[in-house]
């Protein structure tokens, strides 16, 4: 057998490239379809990591294909082959070699856009964009388009080649093969019905479906002051939840990602010529943190992780407030969460004109003194042990 194609047949290369390309997209798409509905647990997002693994070598594969095309020219038609018949071989492949150019790019964009790391075999790639909520629904449906145009462009590649094969009796699918006994056919469309199947079972029978879609509705809370200023302590603030965050940044696989906790209360008496009566408290509903991922975020307060259902409140309790240099301050407080408390050192700066005050506040958490992330998820491999939480607030006083 040749290495290089000749007028008549395809060569050893072109034939590897071919099949190794044709079954690695075969089991890409169904170990697709089989880690969306598995429960976010490591060994999910593990196998999301092979999955980005071999969807990028399927890239440097058509790449290698397409260069290979420009140094061994494929062989010509057969001269049976009637004019339709070369005019959608044409357009099957064009199609084919996008797909797989665009689908792993749109899988990489996918992951950069939603703080997902993106490996090849162990070697983390940099993101391609930084978090895009709205370009990582894109690239997931650009991603979903393509897998189902692939594989429906796949299947009339196949039955064209079986057609040539089987009907017309000429060598369309021999001359890719690398043994022409009839076995090997028979092998081939034995293996392509049971892909064809899988993907049937998976499409249409929603019953063995087990994944729920959380969907996160923002909404803007109007805080109606009812009581009078004499009833608020003196020196008492009040949030500005329209212009106030309180974030989180965590680590999966290396990969930083950001959170956001979008229900919370605050108690704030601050007096910068007296912090001694200075208080501060803050509880925080863990329900309401999202990530910009169902997975993630549906995951997140279930028993493993915050247990919303068990502790509803993260609170923090300010003990000292302590002027550090200019407008740096430091609050010393008990952070209780998940049923423990903890120490906790908040650093903040605060510029203060008239009545409105402005604060960036910083505070790095351990999630395991806290008990967060139980199981398999204490491995800080999958995620990491340390939580920055980043506080940007206004308040006004009354």
């Amino acid at each position: 057998m040749s290495f290089k194609n000749t007028d008549t047949q395809y060569g050893a290369l072109a034939k590897l490239l071919h099949w190794a390309g044709a079954f690695i997209i075969l089991g890409l798409c169904i170990v697709g379809f089989i880690m969306v509905d598995m429960a976010y647990s490591p060994e999910k997002l593990q196998l999301y990591a092979n999955h980005k693994s071999f969807g990028l070598l399927i890239l440097l594969l058509v790449l290698l294909r397409i260069g290979w095309k420009f140094l061994s020219p494929a062989p010509a038609a057969l001269t049976t082959h009637q004019a339709w018949e070369k005019l959608l071989a044409k357009g099957a492949h064009l199609f084919l070699y996008f797909a797989m150019i665009a689908m792993p790019l749109s899988g990489w964009v996918m992951s950069s856009a939603g703080e997902f790391p993106v490996t090849f075999f162990g070697l983390t790639l940099p993101p391609l964009t930084g978090k895009d909520e709205t370009l990582f629904e894109l690239s997931k449906f650009t991603h979903w388009l393509l897998a189902y145009g692939l594989m429906g462009v796949i299947g009339l590649h196949a039955a064209g080649a079986f057609k040539h094969h089987i009907i017309d009796k000429d060598e369309t699918l021999s001359r890719m093969m690398f043994a022409k006994h009839p076995a090997a056919v028979f092998g081939l469309i034995g293996i392509l019905g049971a892909f064809f199947a899988t993907v049937a079972y998976f499409t249409f029978m929603p019953l063995f479906k087990s994944q729920v879609e959380i969907q996160t509705t923002d909404t803007q809370i109007e805080i109606t002051q009812t009581e009078t200023d004499n009833a608020l302590p003196p020196h008492s603030w009040i949030v500005d939840k329209e212009n106030t965050s309180i974030n989180f940044e965590a680590s999966m696989y290396g990969q930083n990602f950001t959170g956001i906790f979008n229900d919370y209360d605050a108690d704030i008496i601050f007096n910068p010529d007296d912090l001694s009566a200075g208080n501060l408290t803050v509880r925080i509903r863990t329900n309401s943190a999202v990530t910009g991922n169902a997975d993630r975020d549906s995951q997140i307060t279930t028993e493993d992780w915050f247990f919303a259902e068990s502790y509803p409140e993260a609170i923090f309790q300010s003990r000292v407030i302590e002027q550090m240099e200019g407008s740096n301050y430091l609050a010393i407080g008990d952070l209780t969460l998940r049923g423990v408390t903890m120490p906790v050192r908040l650093y903040f700066t605060l510029e203060i004109q008239g009545k409105t005050a402005e604060v960036t506040a910083t505070a790095d958490l351990n999630r395991l003194d806290y008990g967060i992330g139980q199981g398999d998820w204490q491995n800080t491999d999958t995620v990491g042990a340390d939580v920055a939480v980043q506080i940007s607030l206004i308040a006004r006083q009354p």
